[in-house]
């Protein structure tokens, strides 16, 4: 005959018990995981879109000013907030202001005819952190109306 104790029969469901908690946890702990580093990947494509919109912005602005299409003055400072060409829809609201800045130094250069420019492009949170940035420095001709001709450093875009 078999003789059976009250202890017996509870091992088994104690054990099982044991094993799908352990196993709830395991597998929680692989969803956070999981959570977590999809969330470090989209902070990473953020910042990655921002330090690419950071040179395009920078090497726009140095294109302008070789080209002659604007000047120390003129291109530096906050810039305005862009929109889609081909979107058709009537917007009646004022666009949001952009969070952008352009600063451009201008220095006179040892070749003569020249002026050393950098250009820096920044990406500023209202709180004044700074999201990403992008300086680019470039030897260009300028004329004699991005004040370059009388010798002296010419900085914008110090807000």
């Amino acid at each position: 005959m078999i003789r059976r104790t009250l202890a017996s029969p509870g091992r088994p469901r104690a054990a099982i018990l044991l094993e799908c908690i352990l196993s709830l946890a395991i597998l929680v702990g692989a969803g956070l995981a999981i959570i977590s580093l999809v969330d470090r990947a989209g902070s990473a494509l953020t910042g990655a879109r921002d330090a690419e919109l950071a040179a395009d912005l920078a090497r726009s602005t140095m294109s302008k000013l070789a080209a002659g299409l604007g000047t120390v003055q003129t291109l530096a400072g906050p810039v305005e907030s862009w929109r889609d060409e081909r979107d058709e829809t009537f917007d009646d609201s004022l666009p949001a202001d952009s969070p952008w800045t352009v600063a451009i130094d201008a220095e006179p250069a040892e070749f003569p005819g020249l002026t050393l420019i950098t250009v820096t492009a920044i990406n500023a949170d209202p709180s004044g952190r700074v999201r990403s940035m992008y300086s680019l420095r470039q030897l260009v001709a300028l004329g004699s109306e991005a004040g370059e001709s009388d010798g002296r450093s010419v900085r914008g875009g110090d807000q």
